[in-house]
């Protein structure tokens, strides 16, 4: 009796390693449905192992590509944005300075509104990490430089002038952080080249509308002038560094593109190499279910036996 129950241990012993391999079987075929990648590449032999490892290291880097592309493309159409509005609020105030010059250095709307744009140039070029060199300026402190140096002069436009030049008091203050060498790609590769927002037409644009914000203190009409053509070289600059930006745009929704394509040609390589047809794996995970399901019913009843031999 003693050998006869020896023998029905191992026979469930071998019945308990025919059902756990049963559940490995039914887990992997059921992955492999889920997934469409085949659970162990290895039996499609080294080559094609080592390949499919690499498409994997691909995807990643591709992956990570394109998030950083849509970031890139993120910040710069708000730059854009902000941009066009600038352009928008330039514009309108000049047209308003000109159709009504005798409120020029008097009007309180018209400074509120030149101190609200340039309140917004001035914060946009402190908010262009990654995408071009950033400036940043503190405007009241911009304001009182720039009153010292015109209240100092008997000619407040060269003063205007010489503050603003290259290399002048503009600069000595507030200092421009270097240039960004741009975002790059996984392959070492420039994403996009930054964008220069310390153009001659950018920094006409701060002067023309500093010159409207101090005008109360300066009201002749050389200094009117001076004003009105900084502020239309200004809004033609912000308007060349906004189709700049939109060019940049469109060079990162082309490397989008390319990536997307890429990662396509990728996916497709793969699935020819580990991908599974749903069908076939449908049948086998069936079919691995029934051999679960079996095996279960005889272990069940040689548990059964084995008892009531004991007994």
């Amino acid at each position: 009796m003693i050998s006869s129950y020896t023998s029905d241990i191992a026979a469930l012993l071998t019945r308990g390693a025919q059902l756990n391999q049963a559940k490995a079987d039914a887990s992997n075929a059921e992955s492999e449905l889920l997934s469409g990648r085949r659970e162990n590449v290895a039996v499609s032999g080294f080559a094609t192992t080592q390949r499919v490892q690499r498409i994997n290291l691909d995807l990643t880097r591709l992956q990570s590509d394109q998030q950083s592309m849509t970031l890139l493309r993120s910040k710069l159409q708000t730059t854009e944005v902000a941009l066009e509005n600038l352009e928008s609020q330039t514009s309108a105030l000049t047209a308003e300075i000109l159709g009504d010059a005798t409120d020029f250095g008097s009007s309180p709307v018209q400074i509120a509104k030149a101190r609200n744009a340039l309140d917004d140039l001035l914060g946009q070029m402190g908010k262009q990490e990654g995408i071009s060199g950033t400036r940043h300026v503190d405007t009241d402190a911009l304001l009182d430089g720039v009153r010292s140096a015109i209240s100092t002069s008997a000619d407040p436009v060269a003063a205007m002038q010489d503050y603003f030049a290259r290399g002048g008091a503009f600069d000595t203050q507030f200092p421009a952080n270097p240039m960004p060498e741009g975002p790059r790609l996984s392959d070492g590769s420039v994403s996009v080249s930054p964008t220069d927002f310390d153009t001659d037409g950018v920094r006409a644009a701060i002067e023309g509308l500093v010159s409207v914000v101090v005008s109360d203190a300066v009201q002749t009409e050389q200094f009117e002038t001076h004003a009105l053509e900084r502020m239309l070289e200004g809004r033609d600059g912000l308007i060349s560094v906004r189709t700049v930006t939109g060019s940049k745009i469109s060079q990162v929704e082309n490397r989008e593109t390319d990536l997307a394509s890429r990662a396509t040609a990728l996916n497709l390589e793969r699935n020819a190499l580990d991908g599974v047809d749903p069908y076939e794996a449908a049948s086998r995970l069936q079919a691995y279910q029934d051999t679960l399901d079996m095996t279960l019913v005889l272990t069940k009843r040689m548990s059964d036996l084995s008892l009531a031999r004991y007994l």
